[in-house]
């Protein structure tokens, strides 16, 4: 190996761009199940707008994922072939209701929806006590 295919640090840069350059041609999917061989834990909705893959930020996650990998000393990732990739949001598996038609994030991320029906009424006397005019608009209300 010559100088010029090794940083400061020792990391085979040009090996690893050429490697960066093949898995780039694939699928996201593909790519997404390489990332899952350095961080087992990746969350495909992390990687996804709508149906559309972050290739490029998979890309950048798996060549620092696997810079960690080589300073820590890790052994080697699963193959690629034996990789079990968790389900993707199109694929209908959601069984939260309250998640919107057609929504592909997980239920932690949607947005967080108001209580149905009004406050009780105790907390609006308490709310009427402690702050005038905004209260007693609620109380009306």
């Amino acid at each position: 190996m010559s100088a010029s295919d090794e940083d400061e640090d020792g990391y085979e840069t040009d090996l690893e761009e050429a490697e960066r350059q093949e898995l780039a041609k694939e699928s996201g999917y593909e790519i997404f199940r390489e990332l899952l061989r350095y961080w087992p834990r990746a969350h495909p909705e992390d990687y996804l707008l709508g149906q559309n893959w972050h290739k490029d930020q998979m890309l950048r996650d798996i060549v620092l994922l696997k810079a960690h990998r080589i300073e820590a000393g890790a052994p080697e990732p699963v193959p690629r072939a034996e990789v079990v990739c968790p389900a993707l949001p199109w694929e209908g598996t959601s069984t939260s209701s309250s998640s919107s038609a057609g929504s592909t994030l997980p239920p932690w991320r949607n947005k967080p929806q108001p209580p149905a029906g009004a406050p009780p009424a105790s907390l609006l006397m308490e709310a009427a006590r402690g702050s005038g005019s905004l209260a007693a608009a609620a109380v009306a209300a």
